[in-house]
């Protein structure tokens, strides 16, 4: 059996966005508990760029012997497919391993946009122009900001960043006003006002931000965008170094420490199965396909 003697060096986990957000923060809280069971040293690999595609081909290509994994937002896999015209590497090559959280999207505005609902927000889009940042092409961010645009029926301009870090970094200092990232990106700075998370988009309130009303709340029915982070290996690694991982992982995300970690960036363990997170990406892709396509998102190059 290939786990029997496995780890026996460094596992390196290829994140696709730049460090901040839960992209990197969904991994990076199970480093040191991955560590300690595997007794070998687990480091986060940040390679971003082309709506998470740069560092889904550089995984995809990596040898599939367990010593390099994938954490990423489940659109890279799902719906970047329906988004760019060409790809360096097949998402349905990728082995599932284990769902690791799931985080609301939050609709944030710098205070200088002058808005602090829904309704307002949609008002002032239907007057002037807008511009919203998003993670890259095909992100969540991007796909939850078209998402909206129909439901409400007003028209925003996108401008796709590089991943969270660098949009949020930007939407502080007043240079993008409006987002549609996940809540883990922003809430440190929403909970300090230098940002205002306006509405959440989730069925209920986010148990973390009760005062935050949903986006339904302020007028859009059904208006849900809520992204799962998981954990995927390359091709060819074996099924039970996965079994392994997704043991261990699931293990770490009971513990009090690592819900308590999850909870302090709005993100909620969810773990299951390799076959369980298979199923859900199948899922996604089919929900995704038809939403693109509904709302008139041009591919891109």
């Amino acid at each position: 059996m290939a786990q029997a003697n496995w780890p026996q060096n460094t596992v390196k986990i290829i994140v696709p966005y730049p460090p901040g957000g839960g992209a990197d923060s969904s991994p990076r809280i199970l480093l040191d508990g991955l560590s300690k069971k595997w007794g070998q040293a687990v480091v986060i690999e940040n390679r971003s760029g082309a709506g998470g595609n740069v560092g889904a081909e550089i995984a995809a290509r990596a040898a599939g012997d367990g010593y390099t994994l994938f954490a990423t937002p489940s659109p890279v896999l799902a719906v970047n497919q329906f988004i760019y015209k060409k790809l360096g590497f097949d998402p349905a090559d990728f082995k599932p391993v284990v769902m690791m959280t799931e985080i609301p999207t939050a609709v944030s505005t710098h205070p200088s946009l002058g808005v602090n609902s829904i309704k307002e927000l949609i008002a002032k889009a239907k007057a002037e122009n807008i511009a919203y940042g998003s993670q890259g092409n095909g992100s969540t961010s991007h796909i939850a900001a078209a998402m909206f645009e129909a439901a409400a029926g007003v028209k925003l301009t996108h401008v796709p960043y590089r991943g969270s870090g660098p949009l949020v970094n930007d939407h502080v200092g007043g240079h993008i006003k409006l987002t549609f990232d996940n809540l883990a990106s922003g809430i440190a700075q929403h909970e300090s006002g230098k940002l205002k998370f306006i509405a959440i988009a989730s069925e209920k309130r986010s148990p973390f931000l009760p005062d935050v009303p949903t986006v339904i709340e302020g007028g859009v029915p059904g208006f849900v965008a809520i992204v799962r982070f998981v954990l995927a290996a390359p091709p060819g690694t074996p099924d039970d170094i996965i079994a392994k991982i997704n043991r261990d992982a699931n293990e770490l995300m009971a513990t009090d420490d690592v819900k308590k970690r999850y909870a302090g960036i709005g993100a909620i363990p969810v773990g299951d199965t390799p076959k369980a997170m298979g199923n859900f990406i199948e899922s996604e892709r089919k929900l995704w396909s038809s939403v693109i396509k509904a709302a008139n998102i041009p591919q891109v190059e």
